[in-house]
């Protein structure tokens, strides 16, 4: 399985090679062997002429078969330890940016890469970064893009936004209302925006209400 056409292991599969050979059971080897899909993506990574590494499985569709190839290649030392649930947002911050109008990443790519991630990167280095963590930065990032698409749909610059409009936001998008604050905090340090109030949540507006000052 490791050894290619020639049968050889290569230098940096010998490693995940001695731990299969070495379980005191060869039975439930040879069963993974035969049946498990990990086992056969790692066949089809061995093939390749290139080493595996994370960044290599990083492009490969995150489920369960790839999540548990890159465990055993941990667990065997092929690879280095990493935290996942970093590494989960970062592949998530790629992806999104990469989908954004230029004019929004322009402005979502500082806010993710250099607030939200590198304030990941310090808690993961304390090894205290979780898979709750990492949700919550990404919803961070994904309240901010949705944000900007509104103020887009309302033809709304963030730099002129006020205080009425965006309580306007902050009552139609009702469970956006924390998750907001990182983006807003972050964009009124950099003046990106004026000073905008979070602590309206129980303000009611008309259901009909229009953005003021839009152009419709």
């Amino acid at each position: 399985m490791l050894g290619g056409k020639d049968g050889d292991v290569p230098d940096h599969l010998q490693a995940m090679a001695d731990a299969l050979n070495s379980a005191e059971n060869p039975y439930p080897v040879l069963g993974w062997l035969r049946r498990s899909p990990s086992a056969k993506a790692l066949a089809q990574l061995a093939a390749r002429s290139e080493p595996i590494t994370h960044d290599l499985l990083d492009t490969l569709p995150q489920g369960t078969t790839t999540r548990h190839v890159r465990s055993l290649l941990v667990v065997a030392r092929v690879l280095p330890e990493r935290n996942e649930h970093l590494a989960r947002l970062e592949r998530w911050v790629t992806s999104e940016l990469f989908r954004l109008p230029g004019h929004q990443a322009t402005i979502v790519r500082p806010f993710a890469e250099w607030h939200v991630v590198r304030d990941a990167r310090r808690r993961a280095a304390r090894g205290r970064y979780t898979h709750g963590a990492a949700s919550g930065d990404i919803k961070d990032v994904q309240a901010a893009i949705k944000f900007l698409t509104w103020l887009d749909e309302h033809q709304q610059p963030l730099a002129t936004l006020d205080q009425g409009n965006f309580d306007l936001w902050l009552t139609s998008h009702p469970t956006q209302h924390v998750v907001i604050g990182s983006f807003i905090r972050w964009a009124t340090a950099r003046r990106l925006t004026g000073t905008l109030e979070l602590a309206r949540r129980g303000r009611s507006f008309a259901a009909n209400l229009q953005l003021r000052g839009s152009r419709s």
